[in-house]
């Protein structure tokens, strides 16, 4: 029992001659080396961790990346409908530039003395521009001028003119014959001298197709077209 003892003792002894073993050492490596691991994993984790944070911050990044982008496509969709609302306000502007009608001026010339078409503008000395037309059995003339401008005369019956105002008004001013004026508000001053020289020779007046022919234009009248 002894020698066995002894063997076993001396079996101990030589692996312990063989390896010395330091047990708190041991523990205190092992701790370590876990805490170490630990804090590798908790590294790696802080790395996906931060490694996520950059992922974060990156699509934060595209996102305000995005964002100048989408500011920008606002504001040249902005100028873009800009241009387009200022373009189409032209086109408007200039389309009913085109379709507004010049103001037209009905008027009537009254003489005090029986005159056919052909004579009531024969006061009026054709010149440089202008020429006038007359087609008598019509009973109507025409000065023509300018780009495609005329004033025109058509004669009226006398009996048209049968209320009683308009009676009373035409005895009044001891009027014989009427012609209807069309003519542009804007040859206005180009008629003046034309309508002077009419009134000056074969008498009579310029009135407006209103119910009381107001306003009436003698020469002071006409002089202020001018």
């Amino acid at each position: 029992m002894k020698q066995s003892t002894n063997k076993q003792n001396t079996s101990k002894q030589g692996i312990m001659k063989g390896k010395q073993i330091d047990w708190d050492r041991y523990i205190t490596d092992g701790k370590k080396k876990k805490s170490t691991s630990n804090k590798n994993e908790n590294n790696k984790n802080a790395s996906s961790k931060s490694a996520n944070g950059k992922t974060v911050n990156k699509s934060t990044n595209s996102k305000n990346t995005n964002g100048k982008s989408t500011n920008n496509k606002n504001t040249n969709s902005f100028i873009k409908k800009t241009n387009v609302q200022k373009n189409t306000a032209e086109k408007k502007g200039k389309i009913i530039g085109k379709l507004k009608k010049p103001v037209e001026m009905n008027l009537f010339y009254m003489a005090t003395k029986e005159l056919d078409c052909k004579q009531i503008l024969a006061p009026i000395q054709e010149e440089k521009g202008m020429e006038i037309q007359v087609w008598p059995e019509l009973g109507i003339s025409s000065i023509e001028f300018g780009e495609g401008k005329s004033i025109d005369f058509q004669e009226c019956e006398y009996e048209s003119f049968d209320s009683e105002s308009d009676r009373e008004f035409l005895e009044e001013m001891d009027v014989k014959v009427i012609y209807e004026v069309m003519m542009l508000e804007e040859c206005k001053s180009q008629a003046v001298d034309w309508f002077l020289s009419m009134i000056q020779e074969n008498g009579g007046f310029f009135c407006t197709d209103s119910d009381d022919f107001t306003p009436i234009y003698h020469k002071e009248e006409l002089e202020r077209w001018r």
